[in-house]
């Protein structure tokens, strides 16, 4: 892969600290950044990795990583200093496994006020959808290729998270949301990132969530303050299918 990346030396295995990464086939090169090496971003691989440049326009949010490495550009080795200072720091945000907890998102949501009306790559969040739980949403109720409004906090589902904390999580950051369905074999499916996805406290919706939103303000101390983009990535795994 040594011509893909012309900013690294072919001998600089994992970026020179395999003692943090490991790297088997080569591929261990996310997030992504500017030329400048202002963070954009990540593809469909999150977080993790020692970073890589493309010109901004190339860019999108959740792209495919093959897609992504066709865009590889070389920088200077002071955008490159620049990008490995970043990327030390992302092992200290919540997001950098793919997976945010509840408690996580509220503390996010409570160090960064006003994230969601002033959105950056650095104060919004970027999930795992691989990582994530469900629970009774069916293929039956999903169009391939095609968005589809579903909404996670139903009753079954919101019973059963009270002993699933994965399909808690789920459905706390998610609630109702733009599912496109990739393959009726597999049964995997991916999230439309857009308004839906926003991680806030929003008051409205279904009986069950407008109660449930009024007693988290009065748990947490969250207002209209608090709330921040969140980015899903990857594609996730229906647990069940409808016949």
């Amino acid at each position: 892969m040594w011509e893909k990346y012309p900013n690294i030396s072919a001998y600089a295995y994992c970026a020179l600290n395999p003692v943090k990464y490991i790297d088997p086939t080569g591929m261990f090169i996310n997030p992504i950044y500017d030329l400048s090496g202002n963070f954009l971003g990540t593809d469909d691989k999150g977080l993790q990795g020692f970073g890589f440049a493309m010109e901004i326009e190339n860019f999108k949010q959740g792209m495919k990583h093959s897609e992504a490495m066709n865009y590889i550009s070389a920088i200077p080795d002071k955008v490159q200093a620049k990008i490995s200072a970043h990327v030390d720091g992302l092992k200290n945000r919540p997001d950098y496994d793919g997976f945010v907890t509840i408690e996580e998102g509220i503390n996010w949501a409570k160090e960064h006020p006003y994230a969601l009306e002033n959105p950056t790559p650095d104060n919004s969040l970027y999930i795992n959808t691989a990582l994530l739980n469900f629970g009774n949403i069916s293929s039956s109720q999903l169009n391939i290729g095609k968005p589809t409004p579903v909404n996670l906090f139903n009753v079954d589902n919101f019973a059963e998270s009270l002993f699933n904390s994965t399909l808690r999580a789920t459905i706390y950051a998610l609630g109702r949301v733009n599912i496109m369905l990739e393959s009726n074999v597999d049964e995997t499916f991916r999230i439309i990132n857009d308004s839906a996805t926003d991680y806030d406290w929003n008051k409205g919706g279904g009986f069950i969530r407008d109660n449930f939103i009024k007693a988290e303000r009065y748990r947490t101390g969250l207002d209209d303050r608090h709330g921040f983009k969140v980015f899903y990535y990857g594609l996730g795994k229906l647990n069940r299918q409808l016949f």
